[in-house]
């Protein structure tokens, strides 16, 4: 089909639909399902857009068939579908696009090129995949022209490129471990529940002013920083390994909240840093603005050091330090 804007017949049963052009191709209704046999039952997204909107693009059952996004293209899926089903291969390219653009919607575990998650009306909920899964490029949840998205993870989930949330954006680590490689922008919430979240990212930056409310917190990527308006809780452990470092910028604020919970690597410089819970560490780790100790931190070695100017140590807490420099 040429670059023009088509709408595609669910008239006949295909073998075989290839989508082309550089504009937007709809469906005219729920396709008939795509014929089976090892041969058949195939839809490529060569390039453009194929917008499913509120209906379905299956293959009848049996063995075989193959869905396949080709770098660039974009797949839309609206309404309360998922992926479409009975495909035995789905092959996305890294570069490719696929939107869940409908309410309550299931998202298909498979390897993604970038992933966006958006919602027609209302605060649509996206059902994420049981097991692990990998995006290798970015992932943008917006309320698009609905009021917002909430998803909770169901398993691992791997980001390679950025990771961006609206204001409208609810996201939950619930139980898992989540690494994200590329840059952090979080205008929604995040709520970490008991996973891990680690940052591998070279300089990646972490920025927006929404809630970031991590469990265990780790910094794996080197020239890693967080913006001044980027606050971030942690509840659980907060560490850098490997060559990574964390900076963050003058007046950003790290609450760390979490009981029985350890500061570790050697590559942690937070601005201010308020410790509400109960910590211990033998890192050495810098703080630039101000301490505010109203649970405890206690340093079996390593050395804390105060680098700012006019800055102070407060709270009620109770502080042993193991090493304390004053620049």
């Amino acid at each position: 089909a040429s670059a023009i804007a088509q709408t595609i017949s669910n008239a006949l049963t295909y073998g075989y639909l290839r989508i082309s052009g550089g504009n937007v191709k709809t469906l005219a209704g729920n396709l008939p399902p795509l014929s089976t046999g090892s041969s058949n039952g195939r839809i490529y997204i060569d390039a453009g857009t194929l917008d499913l909107q509120t209906y379905t693009a299956n293959r009848g059952a049996g063995g075989g068939g193959a869905f396949t996004i080709a770098a660039e293209a974009i797949l839309k899926i609206g309404g309360t579908n998922g992926f479409p089903s009975n495909y035995n291969t789905v092959s996305l390219a890294a570069t490719s696009t696929v939107e869940y653009y409908g309410n309550n919607q299931t998202v298909l575990s498979t390897t993604y090129g970038n992933l966006n998650l958006s919602s027609t009306s209302g605060v649509a909920t996206k059902t994420m995949p049981g097991t692990a899964f990998t995006i290798a490029g970015h992932l943008t949840v917006a309320a698009g022209s609905g009021s917002g998205v909430n998803f909770t993870a169901g398993n691992k989930i791997t980001v390679a490129r950025d990771v961006s949330l609206d204001a409208a954006t609810t996201f939950s680590g619930a139980s898992y471990i989540h690494i994200f490689k590329g840059n952090w922008t979080n205008n929604g919430t995040y709520t970490g529940g008991t996973s891990s979240v680690t940052f591998s990212g070279v300089s990646a930056v972490l920025s927006g002013t929404g809630t970031n409310n991590f469990n265990h917190l780790t910094f794996s990527g080197s020239g890693i920083t967080a913006n001044a308006t980027t606050t971030l809780t942690v509840n659980g452990n907060i560490a850098t390994s490997g060559s990574g470092t964390f900076v963050h910028a003058t007046a950003g604020i790290v609450n760390l909240s979490g009981s029985a919970k350890t500061i570790s690597g050697n590559g942690l410089q937070m601005y201010n840093c308020s410790i509400g819970g109960t910590y211990t560490t033998g890192s050495n780790f810098k703080i630039m603005g101000d301490l505010t100790v109203n649970g405890s931190i206690s340093a079996s070695a390593g050395t804390l050091t105060m680098d700012g100017s006019s800055k102070t140590i407060s709270g009620s807490g109770s502080i042993t330090f193991n090493a304390l420099n004053i620049l």
